[in-house]
């Protein structure tokens, strides 16, 4: 797996989490075991456990004390992937062939029901019922976000403000429910996980944003899927919206036309648009703005490697290419 500056602090307790990881899927179950060790082998960033870690080690607890904890949201994390990609049709993820790309929707779906349920019963057996309850609100705001861009899906003048509640929920709220878990276990009061909450929604908003941005300046090779991949799934994002509202309204109309196009030429006139009226600029931008919000929250913090860790952590979001 791929090592970033801001793992550091953890590294001991990231190489357990991988050991952890296999172990808690083991089962008796011949293709129980043959789809954990492909999801193992295709594994991401692991961004959400890593947060659980130093945001515990931050509140002054070793890292190790959210181990379990960082267990379940990873799981939980997987287990929305999976049935996102059965949603999505995706049969590719990070290049590499998904679960229903292998197997079939069905296997897909009960593949990640598997998964919720080891999570919760992870959080069952550390004891306190607040962690359950953090993660359970969080699933079900994710469920909303989906629910409202399944709504929204293909208005292309959706207001901004649904777009900011879409992204709080499908992506932001999980990212602080893992900072508010880190809280938690170290022992932190109330104060400490409100903080943790809006310094992960904030850093989840502004790494959705970024998701965004490269689907019109990334690199194929490095994103693993196709530039414009957003525009052809039909998804609504915020250089697209902002380029809409600042074109001329014949403009606007032909570009919306040719954004819900499967045609290769007017998807890639749509990227050109958006880029050309300021769409991508703006968007990083918003990005900024969530950027600073986050390292705020984290301005009251004494000094350790957690912190400096945690910084780092929103400078990679801030100019990630991946």
């Amino acid at each position: 797996m791929k090592r970033y500056s801001f793992s550091r602090p953890i590294e001991a307790e990231l190489q357990l989490f991988e050991r952890e990881f296999s172990s808690v899927l083991a089962s008796d179950v011949s293709l129980i075991n043959d789809i954990a060790t492909h999801l193992a082998a295709h594994r991401g960033k692991r961004l959400r456990p890593m947060l659980v870690l130093l945001t515990c080690g931050l509140h002054g607890a070793p890292p190790r004390a959210a181990l379990q904890a960082a267990l379940a949201i990873e799981l939980l994390h997987t287990a929305t992937l999976v049935h996102d990609d059965v949603v999505d049709s995706s049969f590719l993820r990070r290049g590499a062939p998904t679960v229903n790309g292998l197997w079939s929707n069905r296997i897909s779906i009960l593949m990640g029901d598997l998964l919720f349920a080891r999570a919760l019963a992870l959080l069952v057996e550390g004891g306190d019922l607040r962690a359950l309850r953090l993660l359970s609100d969080a699933v079900f705001r994710m469920s909303r976000g989906e629910l409202l861009q399944e709504e929204h899906g293909s208005d292309y003048q959706l207001m901004e403000r649904n777009y900011f509640r879409v992204v709080s929920d499908k992506t932001a709220a999980l990212i602080g429910a893992c900072c508010q878990l880190g809280a938690l276990v170290a022992g932190g009061n109330e104060s400490h996980m409100h903080t943790m909450q809006q310094f992960g929604e904030n850093l989840g908003i502004a790494f959705q944003i970024r998701d965004d941005v490269l689907d019109y300046v990334g690199d194929q090779r490095t994103l693993g899927k196709p530039i414009g991949s957003d525009i052809l799934n039909n998804k609504l994002t915020l250089p697209l919206l902002h380029a809409l509202r600042s074109a001329d309204p014949e403009t606007a109309r032909t570009m919306l036309a040719y954004a819900q196009s499967s045609e290769q030429g007017r998807v890639e006139a749509v990227l050109a648009f958006v880029r050309d009226n300021g769409g991508v600029r703006y968007a990083e931008q918003q990005a900024e703005q969530h950027l600073r919000a986050a390292l705020a929250c984290l301005a009251g913090y004494e000094s350790s490697p957690y912190l400096t860790a945690l910084e780092e952590l929103v400078s990679y979001v801030g100019t990630r290419q991946e």
